[in-house]
C-alpha cells in the first residue's frame, strides 16, 4: 500500500469523524467547515515537508491563511496575494533548490545528462542516446528523440511549452521511463499508438489527458512509466 495513500486516507477519516460529532452538537458553536479546511491543508503541509514539495508547503500555508484570514487580521492580503505569493515563492525556492525526486533521477540517469536546452527562445532539436534530458524555462520548443536504444527521457517545462517526438525512437527493453516536471506550461509526448501508458503522475491544478487510439497487442508492447508533477500546467499525451 502506497504511503501517501494512507496519509490521505488518515486525513479523511478524522475529516468525517470531525463532521459527524458537530452534527450531535457535542461541542456547541464549532464551525466543522473550518476544522475540515484546516485538517486538510495541515495534512498538505505535512506532506509537502516530508516530501520537500515547495508548492505543497506555500499553497497550504496559502489556504490555512485564507481559512483563518478574520482570526488573524490579513483580509487584506487574501486571497489572491497570498495566494499569488505563494505560488511565486515556490516556483522560486524551486528553482534554486531544485527537489528530492530529480535528484534521485539524475542520480539514476547520470550517462547522456545534458540540460543546456532552451532557455528564454523557441529551440528545435534532435537527440540521440540512452537518457535524454530537455528544458524548457520561459520559452518554446520542439523536441525530436531519434535515439536507437532509449532508456529514459526526462521533460522539464516550467512557464514555456514544448513538443517531445518519441514516435521514431526505439526502446532499449519493454519499458521507457519517462519524467515530467510541467509548471504554468504545456507539454505534448508523442508516442507510437502501439505503446501503452502507465500514469504515476501527480497533478495539482494541472491535469494530464491522452488523446489517440492505442493499437497494439497488449503483451509484448512497449510501456511508458510516466511520472513526476504537473502544477499549474497540463501534459497530453499524442498517439501517432
Amino acid at each position: 500500500m502506497k504511503r501517501k495513500n494512507i496519509f490521505w486516507g488518515i486525513a479523511l477519516i478524522a475529516i468525517a469523524v470531525i463532521w459527524i460529532i458537530t452534527k450531535l452538537d457535542i461541542f456547541p458553536g464549532v464551525q466543522f467547515g473550518k476544522i475540515a479546511f484546516t485538517l486538510l491543508w495541515a495534512a498538505w503541509l505535512v506532506k509537502g515537508i516530508l516530501d520537500r514539495g515547495f508548492f505543497s508547503i506555500f499553497m497550504s500555508i496559502a489556504f490555512l491563511g485564507i481559512v483563518w484570514q478574520h482570526e488573524l487580521k490579513i483580509e487584506s492580503i487574501t486571497p489572491w496575494p497570498v495566494v499569488g505569493s505563494a505560488i511565486l515563492l515556490s516556483i522560486g525556492f524551486s528553482l534554486i533548490f531544485g527537489n528530492k525526486e530529480r535528484r534521485n533521477w539524475k542520480k539514476a540517469c547520470k550517462k547522456g545528462y545534458d540540460e543546456k536546452d532552451g532557455y528564454g527562445n523557441f529551440t528545435s532539436s534532435h537527440a540521440e542516446g540512452e537518457n535524454i534530458v530537455h528544458v524548457t524555462k520561459f520559452s518554446g520548443a520542439e523536441k525530436y528523440i531519434d535515439s536507437k536504444n532509449l532508456k529514459s527521457v526526462e521533460i522539464i517545462n516550467k512557464f514555456g511549452g514544448c513538443e517531445i517526438y518519441m514516435d521514431k525512437a526505439v526502446p532499449a527493453g519493454n519499458e521507457v521511463y519517462v519524467r515530467v516536471e510541467c509548471m504554468c506550461g504545456g507539454v505534448e509526448i508523442y508516442i507510437p499508438k502501439s505503446w501503452k501508458v502507465k500514469n504515476l503522475t501527480t497533478a495539482t491544478l494541472g491535469a494530464l489527458d491522452e488523446t489517440g487510439h492505442y493499437e497494439g497487442d497488449a503483451v509484448n508492447d512497449t510501456v511508458v512509466v510516466l511520472s513526476g508533477t504537473i502544477k499549474l500546467g497540463a501534459v497530453e499525451i499524442v498517439r501517432v
